[in-house]
């Protein structure tokens, strides 16, 4: 077995099953050699488990099942080209060269606690997986934070953007982080290789306040956020987030949208922060589904925002 295999398995499924004491169940058992489809009927039962059981201990099994069946399917030959498209609670994000994947889904484990799980797979003869470990809870300051995939601010993803500044590209990511029962979060990161290994966070987010090697937003969980890639215009656009009330400032749980846009727009490989644009789209209703899960977890096939 691939070496970085055995790693995601010792640290995500070994470690994390023992603390859950997880029971073993024939109903999910995959043996080897088993096909693509199959593995994917299996992965495809297990999350509508994790997105739709009651019960988070029933969620978190689940999971870890997930984990354990993925990663069978993934060293079966040619598995790179198998989409899984079938499986509705991953998110398979690829540049436009193909030359690797991201997926990423998450697991409620109750009172409005989130945990990422997610993989980088790239697309070689031999199989090369990189693991990534959800360590958001420990980041102080992660907009100002550089951070391995052993040490990875959590999201699911939605968009992936490549960019080529010389030799060297690096891909923008937009996602969802969950936050808590107060707080909802989006997060823009930049996933860049280095020595071959991703890598997350690059200080390329030109903002009033210097640059950022990511940008999280924090707002309301009752609230609405327009998170989106325009390709035209190579602009981010958001929405501009402000306290219900001056008393309010600094305190996330009463910020929201104001009806006004913000961006960051590409410029010589930077993204630069751009105030009060002008959009003549309008709000994606389907947005509302970042900031109420328990409706994400009841219909796992709903459309996120960049299916528009």
């Amino acid at each position: 077995m691939h070496k970085r295999v055995t790693i995601w398995i010792t640290i995500m499924l070994l470690v994390t099953a023992a603390r859950a004491q997880v029971r073993e169940s024939e109903s999910f058992q995959t043996p080897a050699g088993t096909d693509l489809a199959v593995y994917q009927d299996t992965l495809a039962a297990l999350g509508k488990t994790i997105m739709t059981a009651e019960f988070s201990p029933d969620r978190i099994e689940a999971n870890y099942r997930f984990i354990k069946t993925l990663v069978s399917a993934l060293q079966a030959p040619n598995s790179f080209s198998f989409k899984f498209d079938s499986v509705e609670n991953m998110r398979i994000l690829y540049p436009s060269d193909s030359s690797f994947r991201v997926m990423t889904w998450y697991v409620d484990r109750g009172n409005s606690a989130y945990r990422f799980y997610g993989a980088i797979q790239m697309n070689e003869p031999e199989l090369k997986l990189f693991g990534l470990v959800d360590h958001g809870t420990e980041f102080v300051r992660p907009e100002d934070t550089v951070s391995s995939y052993e040490t990875w601010y959590g999201a699911y993803y939605y968009e992936l953007i490549p960019v080529q500044t010389g030799s060297q590209p690096y891909y923008v990511l937009l996602g969802w982080n969950g936050g808590d029962y107060r707080i909802s979060r989006r997060v823009i990161d930049v996933l860049r290789f280095q020595g071959g290994k991703p890598v997350f966070g690059m200080a390329v987010f030109q903002t009033a306040d210097g640059p950022k090697n990511r940008i999280v937003f924090q707002y309301s969980n009752k609230a609405s956020m327009m998170l989106n890639y325009l390709p035209k215009e190579n602009t981010i656009v958001f929405d501009h987030l402000v306290p219900f009330s001056e008393s309010q400032r600094g305190n996330y749980e009463f910020y929201g949208p104001d009806l006004s846009y913000d961006g960051f727009t590409l410029q010589d490989g930077h993204w630069v922060l751009q105030e009060n644009l002008e959009l003549k789209n309008e709000r994606n209703p389907t947005d509302k589904f970042f900031n109420d899960p328990e409706k994400m977890r009841r219909e796992p096939s709903s459309v996120l925002p960049e299916d528009n």
